[in-house]
């Protein structure tokens, strides 16, 4: 698969996405990372995927062949608050945006090449349907190949 490109095969066809803006960040030994693409055929729905995990733990430096994986979706908290102790504790969360945020999405990167700071992410994703809402709703799946340089964490989706 051809660098900074997405493809989602959906029922009706594989769809080619470009990425605009990505990255990944490295805060308090917690991985985070985001792929906002936009659609090569503008007259095809969704024009826009944008996929993202963030929370996840790292333990060291990535290295080739280092996993993330994780899911959410729109009914899924970014973190759970621990009443007893009154603190946030972050948990490793998917999220993903089609114009409409999907209730459930499930996500994986992976390390494929390190370049200096420059990370070659593969991206697997399962996700809900982008045309239909009804009876003919079949979950999706995307995958990709993105180059990601390190950005701070403001710049997260």
């Amino acid at each position: 698969m051809q660098e900074n490109t997405l493809e989602m095969l959906h029922q009706d066809g594989v769809l080619t996405f470009k990425l605009v803006k990505g990255g990944y960040c490295i805060d308090d030994n917690y991985l985070s990372i985001f792929a906002k693409c936009k659609n090569i055929d503008s007259d095809s729905y969704p024009d826009i995927a944008w996929f993202q995990i963030r929370h996840c733990s790292i333990n060291g430096s990535l290295m080739v062949g280092s996993c993330f994986a994780c899911e959410g979706g729109l009914l899924i908290d970014e973190a759970e608050f621990d009443e007893e102790e009154l603190t946030l504790e972050l948990t490793p969360t998917a999220s993903a945006y089609f114009g409409f945020h999907p209730q459930f999405v499930n996500l994986k990167f992976t390390v494929t090449e390190i370049r200096g700071t420059t990370i070659v992410f593969k991206l697997e994703a399962e996700h809900d349907d982008t045309n239909y809402y009804d009876s003919r709703a079949k979950p999706c799946t995307s995958r990709g190949v993105f180059v990601l340089n390190t950005i701070s964490s403001k710049e997260l989706w």
